[in-house]
């Protein structure tokens, strides 16, 4: 399947119903990255990934219209994988 397609239809679907997809990217005073978000029509929507002021990635969220929903990933300094847990509507759940 042609995923340039897809994504055209959803993004012609997506200007009909008026929806503004945006990526805000937030810097520490030193110009490293703190933290990338997805938002849609105004409201976190999608991953959220922080990082600390050497760079590494310290945990990955992801939004549901706002809400924690999913697999919620957090990094060790070393970055390796520390914890999951899931939300759902912001509830944490079971570590993984």
């Amino acid at each position: 399947m042609n995923y340039t397609y897809l994504l055209i239809i959803f993004l012609g679907l997506c200007q009909k119903a008026n929806c503004q997809f945006r990526t805000d990217t937030t810097y520490y005073t030193s110009g490293g990255i703190q933290f990338i978000s997805n938002y849609k029509n105004g409201v976190i929507n999608g991953s959220f990934k922080s990082y600390n002021e050497n760079g590494i990635l310290e945990s990955i969220s992801n939004y549901v219209n706002g809400k924690l929903n999913g697999a919620q990933k957090k990094f060790y300094e070393n970055g390796a994988l520390e914890s999951i847990y899931n939300c759902v509507n912001e509830k944490p759940g079971k570590k993984m």
